[in-house]
């Protein structure tokens, strides 16, 4: 048996308007494991997804890379967007990274604990806490 599917294009979207990438990520992402760690409640978590994801969407813009499908009607809306962070180079982190993810996901978010430096000077990583739920 044969299947008429086309081939998807994957383009580098460069530049990108980061509204349409936030919104398709928060739609696909808001109630993966990773939402639901920083916030069991299903309503809010789906309200303040896409100001959680617009943290990374931003990121991947000005640093990484942003690949994306789009419909192949006449609307040409994205359909599929992949977020990429190159680790060949040296990149800062997310601007207010201490900060945003926790106002991105109110009291349940999680604290930056500690900065933690990459040997053969990766990008820094923080090791996070969230608060116990009441």
């Amino acid at each position: 048996m044969t299947y008429a599917i086309p081939e998807p294009v994957i383009r580098n979207i460069a530049p990108a308007d980061t509204t349409e990438i936030i919104d398709l990520v928060a739609a696909a992402m808001w109630d993966g494991p990773v939402a639901r760690w920083l916030n069991a409640d299903p309503a809010s978590r789906r309200r303040e997804s896409a100001g959680y994801f617009e943290i990374f969407a931003e990121h991947a813009v000005r640093y990484g890379e942003v690949y994306a499908t789009a419909d192949a009607d006449t609307t040409g809306s994205l359909t599929g967007v992949a977020l990429w962070s190159p680790y060949t180079s040296m990149i800062p982190p997310p601007a207010d990274c201490e900060i945003r993810p926790k106002e991105a996901t109110g009291s349940s978010g999680y604290d930056c604990q500690t900065e933690i430096q990459l040997p053969d000077d990766g990008s820094p990583r923080w090791t996070m806490r969230r608060s116990p739920m009441p």
